[in-house]
């Protein structure tokens, strides 16, 4: 989708990079947001539920696992 390949002595690739991921990070932040609120207006509540610490260390866990699958997608792959 996107030609990252790095070339000698040029740095734009990185900021493309960095900037990328800005955007995505941004919109999956919002995105989370809207369904968050979204399904606390659905359950008719007055006020917000908390969400519970075994839930809250599951969606930890699966975040970092999402960050690490992204850090090796550029590796090469092991024969």
């Amino acid at each position: 989708m996107f030609n990252v390949t790095p070339r000698r002595n040029d740095d734009s690739w990185r900021n493309r990079n960095y900037i990328m991921g800005v955007i995505v990070g941004g919109l999956m932040g919002v995105v989370s947001a809207y369904l968050f609120n979204r399904s606390a207006e659905e359950a008719n509540d007055d006020e917000v539920q908390e969400i519970s610490t075994p839930a809250m260390i599951g969606i930890a866990l699966s975040a970092i696992t999402l960050v690490r699958q992204i850090a090796e997608s550029n590796r090469p792959r092991k024969k």
